[in-house]
């Protein structure tokens, strides 16, 4: 956030306004939370078939931060740290800063060689799982809304 200083006449009003890659890399933040939350409660409800009910917020949260079954949701969590960090920055995050940021979510949530790895997990999920799917159409209308990274720039 960027905070601007107006006088008009006697009175300084100090204001505070964010950037719009700042609200951009916001939208993007909470798209990315939607498509977390449907993710865990998908891996929740196959650990619960697996193991019996977990009990309470509490204990979920312990098996995300602990149990290997949820460990594949761990980088999107640090995703989303990542992207809230530099939203929230002091000096505002340029329009190249953000399309890699865009870029980087693209790959990430993009299938590859390797079935462990979380794109391909997500994209496997994409097609059986509504709630999955029904996120990643507000992830899709994010990522349209950031600047497009440039040729050369911030690549390689």
């Amino acid at each position: 956030m960027k905070a601007q200083v107006e006088t008009t006449g006697a009175m300084t009003v100090r204001m505070t306004t964010e950037s719009e890659h700042g609200v951009q890399l916001r939208t993007l933040s909470r798209a990315l939370q939607d498509v977390h939350r449907g993710l865990l409660e998908v891996s929740r409800e196959r650990y619960e078939l697996a193991n019996g009910p977990v009990r309470s917020k509490g204990d979920l949260l312990q098996l995300l931060l602990h149990d290997e079954t949820f460990a594949w949701l761990r980088p999107l969590s640090g995703l989303i740290v990542e992207i809230d960090e530099l939203a929230a920055r002091d000096d505002a995050p340029t329009g190249a800063e953000t399309a890699a940021m865009g870029a980087l979510v693209q790959a990430f949530t993009s299938s590859s060689d390797d079935p462990e790895a979380f794109g391909s997990r997500y994209v496997a999920l994409l097609s059986s799982e509504p709630r999955v799917a029904m996120s990643h159409i507000g992830l899709r209308d994010a990522l349209a809304g950031l600047p497009k990274p440039r040729a050369g720039v911030g690549t390689g």
